[in-house]
């Protein structure tokens, strides 16, 4: 299927689908009849391109081979190597070590200024947004008759705990500021990663580049926040002093514990997005889930009131 001979693949599985996206295997339908995975999406998203096509390949990151991109009408799709079942574990301290020189050899590539790649921003002001967004989505949610007590109790608590960030984020800014701008991976969850063992030491490689762009490190830091693949922090710092010689390694845990609140924040905004939905129950079980680790983050921080 892919390149001038036109390999047709023996099977295709679906790995996953959505209202707005397919993702499915080929198998044998790559080099070497390797398997390729072709991800499809009805809107146009040109980051993940971007990132495959001219920011991968100027990094010592390992990084899957990219087969293409293709438009068809309203559908866009986008072909990459297959990278193998979900296989990182947060338990193995070589596999958070190895995504912990991942990371840093990410954050520490390349600087925004040194290539001319259009991506979006991923700093705080992106996270602030979906703050603002989350908060107006749930006080909309609000207005159902249809809801239960308990359910209006769970969203009503998420408000207020969104107010309480709101009125810290000055100190958010301050601390992610003290850090370059660098490309950020921004979803790094373990779904998205994958480790191989064909070397000496334990290579680590990153897909789904949708959220990739330029910001802050801290959310690619997070420790236990919705899956996060939780890189070895001290591993992290040794590497990236030389280029930050400003920071100890209490400033990047600052970072990570930082970046757990972010990440835990855009999942409650993301999933907000369903609250009108058919699903809403399980919606609202989901970011009730998701906001009892932001409470906790949040204490991590000394931010919690009460």
């Amino acid at each position: 299927m892919l390149g001038p001979d036109r390999i047709v693949p023996y099977g295709v599985e679906t790995l996953a689908r959505t209202a707005k996206s397919w993702v499915v295997r080929m198998k044998g339908a790559g080099v070497a009849n390797g398997d390729v995975v072709a991800k499809r999406r009805r809107r146009l998203r040109q980051t993940e391109r971007r990132v495959y096509e001219h920011v991968l390949q100027r990094l010592s990151v390992p990084a899957l081979p990219y087969h293409g991109w293709l438009q068809h009408g309203e559908l866009s799709w986008l072909f990459v190597e297959y990278a193998g079942p979900a296989n990182y574990r947060l338990g193995l301290a070589e596999h958070r070590i190895a995504a912990a020189r991942w990371v840093a050899a990410l954050h520490t590539g390349v600087a925004q200024d040194s290539i001319d790649v259009a991506l979006p921003d991923r700093g705080t002001s992106y996270y602030w947004d979906l703050l603002i967004s989350g908060r107006g989505n749930i006080q909309d949610a609000l207005g159902d008759r249809t809801l239960r007590a308990d359910q209006r109790q769970i969203l009503e608590a998420i408000i207020r705990t969104f107010g309480e960030i709101a009125e810290l984020w000055h100190d958010v800014v301050r601390y992610c500021d003290s850090v370059p701008r660098v490309l950020v991976h921004g979803d790094l969850a373990t779904k998205n990663v994958r480790v191989r063992s064909n070397s000496p030491e334990v290579a680590f490689v990153a897909f789904d580049w949708e959220t990739a762009g330029w910001g802050q490190p801290a959310t690619d830091l997070a420790q236990f926040a919705l899956s996060s693949v939780s890189p070895d922090i001290t591993t992290y710092w040794k590497i990236v002093r030389t280029h930050w010689p400003h920071l100890d390694l209490n400033d990047v845990r600052r970072l990570a514990e930082l970046g757990g609140v972010l990440r835990l924040v855009a999942g409650i905004a993301w999933e907000s997005w369903s609250l009108g939905t058919i699903d809403r129950d399980t919606v609202v079980d989901y970011v009730a889930g998701i906001h009892e680790r932001l409470r906790a983050a949040l204490g991590a921080c000394g931010w919690l009131r009460s």
